[in-house]
């Protein structure tokens, strides 16, 4: 099955006023993952350790209409997986004092039991030895089905070279704890083409676990059609960053993506 994913940060308009996944929540839709994002962790002004959806507390009262959402696209067979890191870190903080951060996103997962899996965007130095401790962890926590994913950059999958974590994805992959990885959000954004796909395949991933990351507004449709026709059902699908500006809207580029990698 080809996935389709997006990418759900930015929450609310500049009006405040929640910007809902309703249309892309109907029944039998194409959509199989929405990737909540993202979770920091730090210490406040009061010396005390916090988890962080962005920068608030995931708990407050800001997010509830959030959480009625992302649980109604639970509820439509939706994998709802949470984004640690990006572009504002999170590891660092993390693996500083890990029991302490690691308690505090148990806890936060187990208060949102409709959230089934993490996506480890890692976007700053981290060694790999705690990044396989994480998954460990989160697979002695929730079980070998909790959907655990990962998000470099295309070049670090097509050559074996240390990507933004400056750690060897193929090492990663290779190691005990990287065959719990269900899929490689590959961030294509600078070459969003089959060429790009033919090299990661070439250097060894299997298409099926490869989806083919674009941002909101790329071309992408003749480039993704010649990925599709090449690689057929082998291919692992696609996500964008991210849903609020998806064009020309997201019903609507769910529609075509849907039509061009599943023939619909």
């Amino acid at each position: 099955m080809k996935h389709i994913i997006l990418y759900y940060q930015t929450f609310y308009t500049q009006d405040n006023t929640l910007i809902s996944l309703d249309p892309i929540l109907y029944d039998n839709t194409p959509v199989s993952h929405i990737h909540v994002s993202s979770i920091h962790f730090g210490i406040d002004n009061n010396e005390e350790p916090y988890i962080h959806l962005n920068n608030k507390s995931p708990y407050h009262i800001y997010f509830d209409p959030v959480w009625k959402t992302i649980e109604k696209a639970s509820s439509k067979n939706i994998n709802i997986i949470l984004m640690i890191g990006g572009a504002g870190g999170g590891y660092s903080s993390l693996f500083s004092n890990f029991d302490m951060y690691y308690d505090l996103l148990y806890n936060f997962l187990k208060n949102k039991p409709f959230i089934s899996g993490i996506d480890l965007d890692i976007e700053e130095q981290c060694d790999l030895d705690n990044i396989k401790k994480l998954i460990r962890k989160i697979i002695n926590d929730f079980g070998k089905d909790y959907i655990i994913t990962t998000a470099p950059l295309a070049s670090s999958l097509s050559e074996n070279i240390p990507g933004m974590g400056e750690f060897c994805y193929k090492d990663l992959l290779n190691s005990p704890e990287g065959s719990y990885i269900k899929y490689i959000n590959c961030q294509a954004y600078d070459n969003y083409s089959l060429s790009t796909f033919d090299s990661i395949i070439h250097n060894g991933y299997s298409p099926n676990q490869i989806i083919m990351g674009m941002l909101s507004g790329q071309q992408y449709s003749s480039e993704l059609k010649k990925i599709v026709n090449k690689y057929k059902d082998t291919f692992g699908g696609v996500f964008t960053w991210e849903y609020y500006n998806a064009i020309p809207n997201p019903q609507d580029w769910v529609k075509d993506i849907n039509s061009i990698i599943n023939n619909k």
